[in-house]
């Protein structure tokens, strides 16, 4: 899904400035509501015997505090080394409180096929297993990541204080600065820039990081999902030197607060989340 696409040309923002949005992670629980049957689906994954085309068996989890069962990862069909998405199974023997089956959507699948088709992908995939047509209102949103892509606008001398938040715990994470070489072979090091900067701990309901998107796609090692991240951005007129991503990440308990428990209330009501927690994240600018 995309919020929206537009080129910002104005007196507060330099000329230019490509801003592209969506959810960019989902992990959401499948209301499977099987009863004395899961049992038996358990005994069938829960040590990897469950070999479908295009899955493998990732191993189990088991958290104290969180999701207890065996994993999967479902692989693209047509790109060979492209994940799509993981789904656990819980044991029902040690966890009662939650629902059978969590999906986690991985970030390349969604730039592969969209947010809405990969959803489908997942439908498709698992509705014969659990024997029944997986709709968006049978599945419970645990995380979602709604974020903006800027493109042509440099946020590396941000700081904390550029922010308006009541949020108390704040990281900056800086990169070792870039090496230039001019034309008599002199070699400058520019100053450390900011690489990412976090508001909010990771374990809150609710966090914001915005982070230089662009130097992330530059260390990736060449693979599947780092070609289709550049093809993904690059169809979409992302092509500045400067790309950063600015991302909420929204877990159960503010969903809540929002109205949203199912995928099909995130889709109706993303868009407006976003700009709320815009208003709360407010960027004051440079000059304090």
């Amino acid at each position: 899904m995309r919020l929206k696409q537009k080129t910002i040309n104005n007196n507060d923002v330099r000329e230019g400035v490509t801003v592209l949005g969506g959810i960019d992670t989902l992990y959401y629980y499948i209301n499977t509501s099987m009863g004395e049957l899961y049992p038996t689906l358990w005994d069938s994954v829960k040590d990897g015997e469950w070999l479908q085309e295009n899955f493998t068996f990732q191993g189990h989890s088991g958290k104290l505090k969180g999701f207890i069962g065996a994993w999967y990862r479902r692989w693209d069909t047509l790109s060979r080394g492209l994940p799509l998405y993981r789904v656990g199974f819980k044991d029902w023997q040690k966890q009662k409180l939650i629902h059978n089956v969590q999906i986690q959507l991985e970030a390349s699948g969604i730039y592969r096929y969209g947010l809405i088709e990969l959803l489908k992908i997942v439908n498709q995939d698992l509705s014969p297993l659990l024997g029944f047509e997986i709709s968006s209102s049978d599945c419970q949103v645990s995380r979602a990541d709604l974020n903006a892509f800027v493109g042509g606008f440099d946020f590396g001398g941000i700081s904390p204080e550029c922010f308006r938040t009541r949020a108390q715990k704040t990281n900056e994470v800086y990169g070792d600065g870039d090496y230039i070489i001019d034309d008599n072979e002199y070699v400058y090091k520019n100053a450390r820039k900011l690489e990412t900067l976090y508001i909010g701990s990771k374990s809150s309901p609710v966090s914001f990081k915005i982070y230089d998107k662009r130097r992330e796609l530059d260390k990736l090692t060449p693979n599947m999902p780092k070609v289709i991240k550049m093809a993904y951005f690059a169809s979409r007129g992302l092509h500045h030197d400067d790309l950063w991503n600015v991302e909420f990440t929204l877990k159960r308990q503010v969903l809540k607060e929002y109205g949203v428990y199912t995928i099909a209330d995130l889709l109706l009501h993303a868009k407006a989340i976003f700009k709320d927690m815009m208003k709360r994240y407010a960027f004051l600018g440079f000059d304090i």
